[in-house]
């Protein structure tokens, strides 16, 4: 009977590790692999977008001059791929802090303060908005970033 019992335990134990998220289906994991890629300056990153992720991003320059840029998802991936290597040669990397993951109707956002490592400038209203795609794995589906031309290091 402890024989039996013994095997159980080891099967039921077996069977929730394998139930365990991966990175292609748990918010924290994804973002988690986002910023290694990104660290990396992996182009593999670009994978991560939907092709039909909305990219906007606000400049804002010191004399009040606001900038609008928005991009398609397909669009910016192949940005991405062409510039990772210049920005490897920049040291151009953000670090993520103060990170909040909630659930929405649609998926998970995912705020949190971007540093600019290069600019040394923090982006506060920084977020992505993760959607499961038609084979259950989430992508980025939005992406909105506020940025800034000059250096404050």
């Amino acid at each position: 009977m402890r024989r039996l019992n013994a095997l159980l335990c080891c099967g039921l134990l077996l069977l929730v590790g394998s139930a365990r998220a991966d990175w292609q289906t748990d918010p924290v994991l994804f973002f988690d692999k986002f910023t290694a890629l990104g660290q990396a300056f992996d182009p593999a990153m670009a994978e991560l977008y939907a092709d039909a992720a909305q990219i906007h991003s606000v400049r804002r320059y010191q004399h009040g001059l606001e900038r609008d840029q928005k991009m398609a998802g397909d669009e910016w991936k192949a940005l991405l791929r062409e510039v990772l290597p210049l920005a490897r040669k920049l040291g151009d990397k953000n670090n993520f802090s103060n990170v909040l993951i909630t659930e929405t109707e649609t998926g998970f956002t995912v705020a949190a303060h971007r540093y600019s490592v290069r600019q040394c400038y923090i982006d506060e209203n920084y977020y992505l908005k993760l959607v499961h795609d038609a084979g259950g794995k989430l992508v980025i589906m939005e992406e909105y970033s506020e940025t800034q031309p000059q250096h404050r290091c």
